[in-house]
């Protein structure tokens, strides 16, 4: 049941799927707050996409959901693409779903391997480039864009740079109309 260079199968994950979202996923859940946050996609963000109807959030190798259950339920998002090598994993995160209250963003669940994503290029606007969050909390931007994620998943692909690859590949790329943040850059002392 493994795959490609050591790396675990889909049918490896489905495997572990019904026991992973209380062992495995209750420890990468605490890190989704701060990735949504960092994407601009969390509950304090501005319900404002480029359709006007929230940010369409991508969750890349999903796994049970971690990710894709929190952004549905944030206020700035509209809709959420959870894709998974594993479709028992996201046979757990349709089951989580269904007990998201009914204000939650739609969230579509896709078996796909993180190297081969199914989207065409260009679909999700590409996140504004992340500057250090401290100490320059003043110089992001209250701009909202959609957001492409991965919380401990991309990195089980068999080539993890192919995943970034198709991750970066499915995001829009920046045009004028997406404000940049600068600053000036000092000497380190070291």
């Amino acid at each position: 049941m493994v795959g490609f260079v050591g790396m675990p199968s889909a049918e490896a994950w489905d495997a572990i799927a019904p026991g992973y979202a209380s062992r495995a996923a209750s420890f990468t859940a605490a890190f989704a707050p701060e990735l949504l946050a960092a994407a601009h996609a969390s509950s304090g963000g501005a319900a404002a996409g480029a359709e006007g109807g929230g940010l369409a959030v991508l969750d890349v190798a999903a796994g049970s959901g971690a990710v894709a259950l929190l952004a549905a339920t944030s206020a700035a998002v509209g809709s959420v693409h959870a894709c998974d090598l594993s479709p028992a994993m996201l046979e757990q995160l349709s089951a989580a779903a269904a007990s998201l209250p009914g204000t939650a963003a739609p969230i579509e669940a896709t078996a796909c391997d993180a190297t081969t994503l199914p989207m065409p290029s260009d679909t999700y606007a590409r996140p504004k480039p992340l500057l250090p969050p401290f100490p320059f909390p003043a110089l992001r931007s209250s701009v909202v864009q959609d957001a492409v994620a991965s919380n401990f998943g991309v990195i089980f692909a068999p080539d993890v740079g192919a995943g970034l690859a198709e991750m970066a590949r499915v995001c829009k790329p920046v045009s004028e109309r997406n404000p940049r943040g600068w600053y000036r850059a000092r000497p380190s002392p070291c």
